[in-house]
């Protein structure tokens, strides 16, 4: 193995929660449903609307809605979502070991981040936590505007930056919609 990509949210920080909470709200302020935490993660490492969009087609109780109009209530409930959390002004913290396991243990692989947070987000939690330096690729929400998960293509980018095969690399992710095959790890 010559590379190791991570996904953000959820692997190296503990933000999830938070992501949940300004999405329940979200969805509340504009819907009749009231998310649960299931089907949220369920959907996590979607782009915020296509959760929207989701959440919406499984359990809209509004009666009938053009597509149109239910597209209009996901960029809202998407862009209240981003609100929210903006406003949550947090100062993610790594998981226990996380900060040890890529600064000390993991010094001679090439590592990345793929995350389908904002650029400016993303660079806050890495230099915050691990500092500039210790990832040599970083793709970000930004980059592949739309392109959440499964779509392989931001890991992909990142396999390709890295200038490696896919077979020399590794992707730790916790999102079921990860598109690649997956070793799942229980808390």
């Amino acid at each position: 193995m010559k590379a190791i990509i991570f996904d953000m949210d959820g692997v190296l920080v503990d933000t999830m929660p938070f992501h949940y909470k300004a999405t329940r709200t979200a969805v509340k302020e504009f819907t009749n449903i009231s998310l649960d935490k299931r089907t949220f993660y369920l959907l996590e490492g979607m782009p915020i609307t296509e959760i929207a969009l989701k959440i919406l087609d499984l359990k809209w109780y509004g009666g009938p809605t053009k597509k149109e109009r239910l597209c209009e209530i996901a960029e809202e409930i998407s862009n209240k979502k981003k609100e929210i959390f903006a406003r949550m002004n947090l100062t993610p913290q790594s998981f226990n070991g996380v900060r040890e396991l890529i600064l000390d243990n993991l010094r001679d692989c090439s590592k990345a981040v793929v995350t389908g947070s904002s650029k400016q987000e993303a660079q806050a939690v890495i230099e915050n936590n691990f500092g500039k330096d210790k990832f040599k690729v970083i793709i970000n929400g930004d980059d592949f505007e739309g392109k959440g998960k499964s779509d392989p293509s931001p890991y992909l980018a990142a396999i390709r930056k890295l200038n490696v095969v896919t077979s020399d690399a590794l992707i730790i992710e916790n999102a079921p919609l990860g598109g690649f095959k997956q070793l799942i790890m229980l808390e």
